[in-house]
């Protein structure tokens, strides 16, 4: 009876404690401030990992606009760093323009919005304040931190025609530091391990590469890093020998073909020493005949 008590607290107590973990995760993320940007399209992006922050119709096909103004600056400047002005038209809205000291004038780039009033009497520039709040929400509920260690040991890979060991050990190519949610810790990453092969066979050299790791939450992936072998290892001549025998034998025509080799060969023996036996008697009988037996010589 105390033993049923106890294991009905031990539940309730395990239950509670699912629930509060639970809470405290979803209030982290109920935390979390969610944005809408005042355009059409908006990117945020991590650019040392490539992992996406924030996005509102990424994937709507819309035309070039503006883009073709990051082109043109892009011209203007490769221009002006091999100092080739004369000769270069540029065209802009008034006002829509820089100074460059010893470079003229370059137009300015402006990334789609439009213009609305600030209620002051001006005007604001929408790609630029949206860009600004976007930035500024980026900063304040993303942090950079180290979500992979070079020196951390990921897996034991079997090896296969050593007689040294019968694992070799893995380790990322390198660290990697990516752009997390305030909330998100780098242990709540799912690692995903992609071996090259289930078995790695020997020689295998430090630093080969063994297959990969893939570091992700929910739809995202933050990276995905190479996994390199700890240390040399050894391969047995022997073994290789013994692998390449056994690989020769495994196909079945090939086994059937043994057989029928086999069986030719005792039949072929067989044979020859029938033929040798009535050979060798017949020649004796052509002799005159075996010897009658006379007895047992003291």
């Amino acid at each position: 009876m105390k033993f049923r008590r106890f294991l009905a607290l031990f539940l309730l107590l395990a239950l509670l404690a699912s629930q509060c973990l639970c809470l405290a995760y979803a209030e982290g993320e109920e935390d979390f401030e969610q944005i809408h940007i005042d355009a059409g399209e908006a990117l945020l992006m991590d650019a040392d990992s490539g992992a996406i922050l924030y996005q509102q119709n990424a994937h709507e096909q819309v035309s070039i606009a503006s883009v073709t103004k990051v082109m043109t600056c892009l011209v203007v400047l490769e221009a002006i760093e091999r100092q080739i002005q004369e000769g270069l038209v540029l065209h802009g809205l008034p006002g829509d323009e820089i100074h460059i000291p010893g470079a003229g004038v370059v137009p300015g780039v402006v990334l789609g919005a439009g213009i609305a009033p600030d209620g002051k009497g001006g005007t604001n520039i929408m790609s630029f304040t949206e860009t600004v709040r976007l930035f500024k929400w980026g900063f304040e509920n993303f942090s950079t931190k180290t979500i992979l260690e070079e020196e951390e040991l990921i897996a034991e890979v079997p090896v296969a025609l050593s007689k040294e060991t019968n694992y070799v050990t893995v380790h990322p190519a390198y660290s990697v530091q990516s752009m997390l949610p305030n909330y998100l810790a780098p242990e709540e990453l799912q690692r995903d391990v992609a071996l090259d092969a289930e078995t790695a066979d020997a020689p295998i050299a430090a630093g080969q590469e063994l297959g990969t790791i893939t570091l992700s939450h929910g739809d995202i992936v933050y990276a995905t890093v190479p996994l390199l072998a700890l240390n040399d290892v050894s391969v047995s001549k022997f073994l290789v020998a013994k692998r390449a025998v056994e690989e020769f034998f495994a196909p079945a025509i090939v086994k059937i073909l043994t057989v029928l080799a086999i069986v030719f060969i005792v039949a072929a023996v067989q044979l020859v020493r029938s033929y040798l036996r009535r050979r060798r008697y017949g020649r004796n009988d052509r002799r005159g005949g075996r010897k009658a037996y006379r007895g047992r010589r003291f």
